[in-house]
């Protein structure tokens, strides 16, 4: 959500940018469409509710499985970061690539990558006082980014207390 809001501050930018960058279409007429009555044609009525139907239940499969699809894929990702990490931090720390180690690199690795995941919205907000039109002022997204950054704090303490408390290791969490 955090950034999602993010791009929703600078949609007004993006827009003005890519709108700079496209050629200008001239409109052509508009013809009026012919309108159809469904209430005496039954055929393409039944058609047209199967497919609201479809569109609806595939929307709410899209919006359950997209969650998970996403945790799993950033939890891939971080742990891969991380790992791959580990050689240059323990080098310059000077410390024995050992199994101990690279877990306590590894962890802290990924929760400096959350920071950053909760911290980089925030600066995002706080620079989009420099745009000159915006879609929200400046105060509510300042706002509407403390408040996401916090629930996402929140979440991510949860996540480690109720880890600690039904002892998962730390590698699987993300």
């Amino acid at each position: 959500m955090q950034w999602l809001l993010a791009v929703v501050i600078y949609s007004s930018f993006i827009k003005s940018t890519l709108t700079s960058f496209t050629p200008v279409v001239q409109k052509s007429v508009q013809t009026r469409p012919v309108p159809i009555n469904l209430a005496t044609n039954v055929p393409v009525m039944v058609v047209v509710l199967l497919f609201a139907v479809s569109v609806i239940i595939l929307a709410v499969y899209v919006f359950m499985k997209i969650p998970s699809a996403v945790a799993k894929t950033s939890k891939k990702i971080v742990h891969e970061v991380a790992e791959s990490s580990v050689p240059i931090v323990l080098h310059a720390q000077h410390l024995p690539q050992t199994k101990q180690n690279e877990r306590k690199v590894i962890f802290r690795m990924t929760v400096l990558i959350k920071v950053l995941i909760i911290l980089l919205p925030i600066i995002a907000a706080y620079c989009s006082q420099f745009i000159a039109s915006q879609v929200l002022q400046f105060s509510v997204s300042m706002y509407l980014s403390l408040l996401l950054a916090a629930c996402t704090t929140v979440f991510f303490l949860l996540q480690y207390v109720v880890a600690r408390l039904l002892s998962v290791v730390k590698q699987e969490l993300w």
